[in-house]
């Protein structure tokens, strides 16, 4: 193969991973659609839980948890989803305290930075969202808007990016939720990598165009 196939195959490389670190983003969250019930739970039963008080249990959605940072008691269900472009089910989550809701740890595939976004409608309350360090995680972005679906995003409040939330910010709230993602944030290095990568292949076709 003549070098200057090999540059055009290389360059060819870069761009594709260029094009990959936009296009195609890792979604760190499990089950994001909520499409897969907990196991045991048939779609449309409650699974209740009550007496919470900083503590939490399972939810009716598979690899979602929920948890309580005061007195509160908890329900969640899995129902039809109505959120345009959503799956077969949305999450219903209905709970009685303040600052409590789902909860989705992955400490095992942290990330640096992220940003974080959740569909959202509101029955009553206000709700929250947010993304970061675990305990540290905090509400970035929230709306008491309802009636109609809502899109919160927001980048993480805290690093490295091991867990995601989507709380009440009320005393009590009833919301529905669909379409999480925690999206990690390429990391400067890897992007002045590839930059630099594709510069230099630049200036070396440059420079054989000129001979």
């Amino acid at each position: 193969m003549s070098r200057k196939a090999i540059v055009g195959l290389a360059a060819s490389i870069l761009l594709l991973a260029a094009v990959n670190l936009s296009a195609d983003p890792i979604n760190l969250l499990l089950n994001p659609g909520f499409e897969t019930p907990a196991s045991g739970v048939t779609p449309g039963t409650p699974v209740n839980l009550t007496g919470l008080n900083n503590s939490g249990g399972s939810s009716a959605a598979a690899d979602w948890n929920v948890w309580s940072n005061g007195p509160a008691d908890m329900s969640t269900v899995l129902v039809p989803s109505t959120l345009p472009g959503g799956g077969s089910y949305m999450l219903e989550v209905t709970t009685t305290g303040t600052n409590g809701g789902l909860i989705q740890d992955f400490l095992g595939t942290p990330a640096a930075a992220a940003t974080a976004s959740v569909w959202v409608w509101i029955v009553s309350g206000c709700v929250g969202m947010g993304s970061g360090d675990d305990g540290d995680t905090s509400v970035d972005a929230q709306s008491c808007t309802t009636g109609s679906w809502i899109d919160l995003s927001a980048p993480s409040g805290s690093t490295p990016v091991t867990a995601f939330l989507v709380y009440d910010t009320s005393a009590g709230a009833n919301f529905f939720v669909d379409n999480a993602a925690v999206t990690p944030t390429p990391e400067p290095a890897t992007l002045v990598l590839l930059g630099s990568g594709l510069l230099s292949l630049g200036g070396f076709v440059r420079r054989r165009t000129r001979r």
